[in-house]
């Protein structure tokens, strides 16, 4: 387990539950990087580690943007559920080929898009939409 490595570095490191964070605003900096949109409920998973953050601090995130979309054929977005449910469905092998035609489709590696297709959530939003986030949680120097 990856866990066993990082406690070589960090003999603090603990994996936990998001959504079971309670507000501990403790942290000047706290990154997450491409995991919130792979949440049941993105926002949810935003507020929860917003609240780790105390004033003053600063909150990094990489979320999904909306625009690209359309190039995950439906992988991507609110559809994104019942396409995993489709991908669920095929073999290993299967998985590879699609991701080889994807590759041949639409170009990139069969690393990158067996990533973009596995997950079952993969929701993505609009820069305004996450930017109102950090206004919600209280976040007031917002930079893009």
């Amino acid at each position: 387990m990856r866990l066993k490595y990082v406690k070589k570095i960090n003999p603090t490191a603990r994996v936990f539950d998001l959504f079971e964070l309670e507000p501990n605003p403790v942290y000047d900096f706290v990154l997450s990087w491409g995991v919130l949109h792979h949440t049941k409920d993105t926002r949810e998973a935003f507020s929860k580690v917003a609240s780790q953050v105390k004033k003053g601090g600063m909150l990094h995130v990489m979320i999904y943007d909306k625009k690209n979309d359309y190039f995950y054929d439906g992988f991507r977005g609110k559809t994104s559920p019942e396409k995993h449910e489709f991908w669920e469905k095929l073999s290993m092998k299967e998985k590879i080929e699609l991701c080889e035609r994807k590759v041949k489709e639409k170009g990139g590696n069969i690393h990158g898009w067996f990533d973009a297709l596995n997950p079952k959530y993969n929701w993505s939003f609009s820069p305004e939409v996450v930017k109102q986030w950090f206004v919600e949680e209280g976040f007031s120097h917002i930079k893009w």
